[in-house]
């Protein structure tokens, strides 16, 4: 793609990044002369009409935004099979490389990007588009230090207050809202929750919530409840976790009214932080620009006459100033000392191995990590598990054999112990419902079976075991099997090598079959419209209304433009054994071909017709694997 032209106006030079919907590139403008970002939908999605009509859909939403914190939509188009939009070109790095690079960001300039963001989900909202999947790589940050929000690749344009999905999960798993992970009923409030999770990574170094797939990151946030940012931040103020907290809120009517609502609060909390750094700004500032200097009394004017009285005075001055200078010098030689040692201490903390915690009591945990300088915290949720006691580790943030350093916090879940729970009504559910309401459940997922049946639509569960409303232990596995929607009536494929494309045609649809793919060809064989191939192959069983992909001949390949002949052959099988293997074979100016082999019985009769060849032709009939006849023709 690199070098193409789409529409005889952007230049593709360089590929920018790779995204679930499409490739974005740089490309160059050339009838405005200007550095676009070039937007283009994955090929494999093009033939997807839904896929085509969200990438358009999506243009239009952004294109009607008009804002300094939203990248802005200049073009859409299709060149071919090619559908893109035009943006704008920002300069920068997005938030995430921001955050691994400088790792917890300072509160004020994390609050600031927050309400920069914030800024853009205002005007996005009052144009009804919800965003659906802010995170920091959508987030780009210029070398100015100003907010892009970027990649409406999951927005979605709504003409109501509410957004419903319920096919898809749509966001990215450790930062979408409860609502998005149960594929629920969308709407501003999720991007708010969103913003939550990107200020918490920005203030804590982590994103709330961390597993080993998405879904286990997903049932967290519909279930558990993250750690105030204080608790993993020590240096954090407790007015900020009242903040993050409630853009967290399971409940969306919960959380900030709407981004107004929350921007008007980052604003305020942003000024907490302002006036403190002011503060010791101007204190610093005071202290380096100002100098306090001995006040000259009127006794000094009175003897300037004296010219060594002044000199002595002159002198005495300097003397002062060096004893001062000195003084300061020594100051800081030893505040230099100190500090070095104490970076040196810092940087020499030792590392410790973290131990396996899972199984241990609070208590043996505690003490475990006491012994090898580690701190232990626990998760105010525990979860359930039938194999870990009650009030035992059941799981740890950070896993065993890890290197840390001393000190370090690690955040420890228990375990509830086996309880008793009630098994869901699964039936007419689909996979990913079936996992959320099992976990909700404390159950787990076991054998999966799939069977025809008219009663349940395809992909939804028919029967369940154990049955609905029984109680059992938690982690009782739950067995399911899923509908494969109705049981086709199956059919044999017919032959129609040598029909006419009309009559093969007939022949298809009459055994309930599809044409499917034809394409035509010259071949070695068959005469112009004669079908010289088939797939599926004659006699394949297979459902019906399975489409039969035909190859037509457009006539024999004639390299040599020889004569060409057509003729029919006749074999009588003599008698030998019960088992024989008839071969015909047929050599002319297309080569060597097969073109009949069969098995047949002592009395058989043979007929072969249609046989056509190009050139001076050889026919050799084989029987069991030895010549037994050969005929020429043309020679």
């Amino acid at each position: 793609m690199i070098g193409k032209v789409l529409n005889g106006r952007y230049e593709l030079t360089e590929i920018l990044g790779e995204g679930g919907m499409a490739l974005v590139y740089k490309a160059r403008d050339l009838i405005l002369d200007r550095w676009v970002a070039l937007k283009i939908l994955r090929p494999q999605l093009v033939s997807d009409k839904d896929f085509v009509k969200r990438f358009h859909r999506e243009a239009k939403a952004v294109a009607r935004l008009s804002h300094p914190n939203v990248v802005n939509i200049y073009d859409i188009g299709q060149d071919g099979d090619i559908h893109y939009l035009v943006m704008e070109n920002i300069q920068g790095e997005n938030l995430k490389e921001k955050i691994q690079r400088e790792g917890i960001l300072d509160p004020a300039e994390a609050l600031d990007i927050a309400i920069q963001i914030c800024e853009a989900l205002v005007v996005a909202h009052r144009n009804n588009i919800i965003h659906c999947d802010i995170k920091p790589h959508n987030i780009l940050i210029t070398p100015e230090g100003g907010v892009k929000v970027t990649d409406f690749g999951i927005a979605r344009a709504v003409n109501s207050a509410t957004l419903a999905q319920t096919e898809t999960v749509i966001g990215t798993a450790h930062y979408f809202s409860p609502e998005q992970a149960r594929g629920g009923t969308i709407n501003a409030r999720s991007d708010l929750y969103s913003l939550g999770v990107v200020l918490y990574e920005m203030l804590t170094g982590q994103v709330p919530f961390r597993g080993d797939s998405p879904i286990t990151v997903a049932l967290k946030h519909i279930n558990e409840e993250p750690l105030p940012p204080s608790q993993l931040n020590e240096k954090l103020p407790k007015r900020i976790d009242k903040l993050v907290m409630k853009a967290l809120h399971k409940d969306p009517d919960k959380r900030f009214a709407n981004a107004s609502e929350m921007l008007n609060a980052l604003r305020g909390m942003v000024k907490t932080f302002e006036r403190k750094d002011g503060d010791e700004i101007k204190t610093y500032l005071d202290s380096d620009e100002t100098q306090v200097l001995p006040r000259i009394s009127d006794q000094h004017y009175n003897k300037t006459a004296a010219g060594h009285e002044v000199k002595e005075r002159k002198g005495s001055g300097f003397v002062r100033f060096v004893k001062i200078m000195l003084i300061l010098l020594f100051t800081f030689i030893i505040l230099g000392a100190v500090g070095f040692w104490a970076l040196e201490q810092y940087t020499k903390v030792p590392v410790v191995k973290v131990p396996d915690f899972i199984g241990l009591s609070k208590e043996e945990a505690q003490q475990k990590a006491r012994e090898i300088g580690l701190r232990v915290i626990f998760n105010e949720f525990k979860v359930s598990s039938p194999e870990i006691p009650a009030d035992h580790v059941v799981s740890q943030d950070i896993e065993a054999g890890k290197e840390v350093k001393k000190n370090r916090v690690i955040m420890l879940t228990l375990s509830k112990g086996a309880t008793m729970t009630t098994v869901p009504n699964l039936i007419g559910l689909e996979m990913r419902e079936v996992k959320v309401a099992l976990h909700e459940a404390d159950l787990v997922l076991g054998e999966v079976e799939y069977q025809f049946t008219d009663k349940i639509p395809k992909g939804q569960v028919m029967t369940q075991d154990p049955p609905a409303n029984e109680q059992v232990k938690s982690g009782t596995k739950v067995n399911l099997i899923f509908s494969k929607g109705s049981e086709p009536i199956m059919g044999t494929i017919p032959n129609v090598i040598g029909l006419s494309r009309k009559e093969a045609e007939r022949r298809i649809e009459e055994a309930n079959f599809v044409v499917g793919e034809i394409i035509e060809e010259e071949t070695t064989r068959f005469l112009a419209g004669q079908v010289a191939n088939q797939n599926p192959v004659a006699g394949t069983v297979a459902p019906e209304g399975t489409p039969i992909n035909l190859t037509i001949s457009k006539g024999l390949r004639n390299p040599k433009g020889s004569s060409t002949y057509s003729f029919t052959a006749t074999i009588n099988v003599s008698e030998g054994s019960y088992n024989q293997k008839i071969q015909v074979v047929v050599i002319d100016d297309n080569g060597r071909d097969i073109i009949y082999d069969k098995v047949h019985h002592p009395g058989d009769h043979i007929v072969i017709r249609d046989i056509h060849t190009v050139g001076p032709t050889i026919l050799q009939v084989f029987i069991n694997g030895e010549l037994v006849r050969e005929e020429r023709y043309g020679f």
